[in-house]
Formats: C-alpha cells, sequence, structure tokens
C-alpha cells in the first residue's frame, strides 16, 4: 500500500519518545508513585483524544490522526521528564 510510507515517516519520531516515555513511567511505577504515575497516563490519553479530534475536525484525515499520536507522545514524554526531575 503505497499510501502508507509517508505516514510511517510522520510516525517514525515517536519512537525514542515512546521508549524514554516508557522507561520513565516504569521508574513512576518502581519507586511506587502511583499518583504521579496515574497523571501521566491520563495526560498522555488526554493529550492524544484532544490533539487528535483536533487535526482531524480541521480537515487533516489520516495523517492528522497520526500526527495527534505524535505530539501526543512527545508531550507525554516531556511531562514525564519534568515529573520525574530529583
Amino acid at each position: 500500500m503505497p499510501g502508507l510510507s509517508g505516514l510511517l515517516k510522520i510516525l517514525s519520531p515517536v519512537f525514542p519518545f515512546a521508549l524514554v516515555g516508557g522507561a520513565l513511567l516504569g521508574l513512576l511505577n518502581g519507586l511506587r508513585e502511583m499518583k504521579k504515575y496515574a497523571a501521566a497516563t491520563i495526560i498522555q490519553s488526554v493529550l492524544m483524544v484532544v490533539i487528535t479530534v483536533a487535526l482531524i475536525y480541521y480537515g487533516f484525515g489520516v495523517a492528522g490522526a497520526v500526527i495527534g499520536v505524535v505530539l501526543a507522545s512527545v508531550g507525554y514524554c516531556l511531562f514525564l521528564i519534568w515529573t520525574t526531575k530529583f
């Protein structure tokens, strides 16, 4: 499917952020910081819904949904980095 190559290029920046976010989320779980853990999970979900719906509403279609996933992952990772500073 030739149309997927463009979407995969849009999705490719998400992987480093997902890796760092997953490690930091595991750190919060290991340290039993459950309020921060829950806040991070909620922030990721809310960001993904809000950004994706907004981009689809403004006519970006499937590419907007993929961009929404990427931006939500970046925001979630930045929140976790800010939260886990000692």
